[in-house]
């Protein structure tokens, strides 16, 4: 019974779509995930995973994950009779994920999407970075894996060789997948690796602007709503090696929305090895309270986070939330990059 009922949840948010769609907690450790004009805020390339799971996989088992990687992008000036390495101009990320729901994963939803976004410096503090993003996204049902009331029968019980209704579902849905967002950033800069500077930022996105029909029905169709992300924050100095984060995101899809507010607290220590800690979290008000740390260790960092859910279902799922990790790596000098405002980004 526990697992129909699973069924019928997961399938009625595939099949209607106006669930909102599925995030990390650690929004910003998940920049091509919250805001495509992000692939123009790193100045090192990178590689970065991310990994979300609900801890109770006997209840509506979910999973999320994504690999980003991008590159900084920099015009070369020709001066003299050679060219010489410019100023960044923009980025470029490709990201790749995949989504599991069902105690089988009877609902797979998989997709890559390619980001490019432009960098311009407004003023000597000031920075507006834009970007796109295009892809693919294939939205799978694994029918095999799923009983139908039709199929059972008062005497002999399930039927597996019974009609079902999935023979008027399609198995897999490709629609193609276009955003796009803006992100504006203030620095008042100070010495690489302190934590001594005042900054601010803000974003918004837009994804599936497109609205690509999404339904499973054979000859119906169902666009998906726009999905908008508002977010930003500020990095307040505390001290020279102290400084305190807030930041918040704001989701819209359809009538759905959600808000993520927190502040965490990154200190830097300095040694043979400098290395920057943060600890904090945010609230989802009606949803979870989450709570988040994170080392970042010259080309290294790591992000931990933890859902403690506060929902009226959490009695069904034992108490237990769903867990995250993030891993990131830089490539660059090797040093401490300066500390970017917001939790390990």
């Amino acid at each position: 019974m526990r697992h129909a009922l699973l069924v019928v949840l997961f399938l009625g948010l595939a099949i209607s779509a106006h669930a909102q769609e599925s995030s990390f907690s650690q929004f910003y450790a998940s920049r091509l995930h919250l805001n495509p004009a992000l692939a123009a805020d790193r100045l090192r390339p990178s590689l970065e995973l991310n990994q979300r799971s609900n801890l109770n996989r006997d209840f509506f088992p979910h999973s999320l994950s994504q690999v980003t990687g991008s590159l900084p992008i920099r015009l070369r000036r020709y001066q003299g009779a050679r060219y010489a390495q410019g100023g960044y101009v923009g980025g470029i990320g490709l990201s790749i994920f995949d989504e599991r729901t069902g105690p089988n994963a009877e609902l797979n939803v998989q997709g890559a999407l390619l980001a490019l976004a432009y960098r311009s410096r407004l003023t000597a503090f000031q920075t507006l970075c834009l970007g796109m993003q295009l892809g693919i996204q294939a939205r799978r049902i694994d029918y095999g894996l799923l009983r139908w009331g039709s199929q059972y029968d008062a005497q002999q019980g399930y039927l597996p060789q019974a009609p079902s209704p999935s023979a008027l579902l399609a198995q897999q849905v490709l629609v193609p997948i276009a955003n796009a967002g803006f992100y504006w950033k203030y620095d008042a800069g100070g010495l690489s690796g302190s934590n001594e500077r005042f900054q601010a930022f803000l974003g918004l996105a837009g994804h599936a602007l497109n609205r690509p029909d999404v339904a499973f029905w054979e000859g119906q169709s169902l666009r998906r709503p726009v999905l908008l992300k508002a977010h930003g924050g500020l990095a307040l100095p505390l001290s020279r090696r102290l400084a305190l984060l807030p930041n918040f995101l704001y989701m819209r899809q359809g009538k759905e929305q959600q808000w993520n507010a927190g502040a965490h607290v990154s200190t830097t220590l300095q040694g043979a090895r400098p290395m920057r800690l943060q600890m904090g979290g945010w609230y989802r008000p009606g949803d979870a309270a989450i709570l988040s740390a994170g080392i970042q260790l010259a080309d290294l960092s790591l992000g931990l986070s933890y859902d403690f859910n506060q929902r009226n279902l959490r009695f069904n799922n034992q108490g237990q939330g769903a867990a995250e990790i993030h891993l990131a790596w830089n490539l660059g000098s090797g040093s401490l990059p300066s500390n970017p405002g917001h939790p390990l980004f």
